[in-house]
């Protein structure tokens, strides 16, 4: 699978890892699970791990529906903290 969403801390704590290739469409599946879940539990973080992704086929148009699960997520619960991890070769191509 190339995204592994891991909760810990008793579910406070979500770690969504991505790996080899990701297209829009499993990010957004991705998120909208950890939203479900999110609305379950209350939760006060999450780690968006890129690191091990070789490839990262996201456009503007998923980018906009995943801020639009956000935003969701955001009216429930405005604290949460948000960090994203990625190599530094996928940070190149992303600024590129």
């Amino acid at each position: 699978m190339a995204i592994d969403i891991i909760y810990v801390d008793d579910g406070k704590g979500v770690i969504m890892r991505m790996c080899d290739m990701v297209n829009g469409q499993q990010v957004i599946d991705a998120h909208y699970d950890v939203y479900k879940q999110h609305m379950q539990k209350n939760q006060e973080y999450y780690i968006i791990d890129k690191s091990w992704c070789s490839e990262y086929d996201v456009g503007a148009k998923d980018i906009k529906t995943i801020s639009r699960i956000y935003q969701k997520i955001s009216e429930k619960n405005a604290s949460l903290i948000l960090a994203v991890v990625e190599s530094s070769m996928l940070q190149f191509s992303l600024t590129e």
